[in-house]
């Protein structure tokens, strides 16, 4: 995996279809064989993320929760190596 400061300093907020299908069958190997609603779910899901990941490329939040706290959802793996 590339670092990120390899990483181009921009990220289109808009992403092309084929981007969009790659990350959904990067995201689900079977995306090809789900039903129509389930990959219109996955491809309306992933571009939502596109642009929530893109924005934060582009210009980093400075908000003191995000800063101070990192993430500050619930996850198992918050400050715990990923298995």
């Amino acid at each position: 995996m590339p670092k990120l400061d390899a990483l181009p300093s921009q990220m289109p907020l808009e992403p092309t279809d084929k981007q969009i299908a790659s990350a959904c069958f990067s995201l689900r190997h079977d995306f090809g064989l789900l039903s129509p609603d389930e990959k219109e779910r996955y491809h309306q899901q992933c571009k939502l993320w596109w642009r929530a990941i893109a924005k934060e490329v582009n210009e980093p939040s400075q908000h003191p929760l995000v800063i101070e706290e990192g993430i500050s959802i619930s996850s198992p793996y918050i400050n715990k190596e990923i298995p």
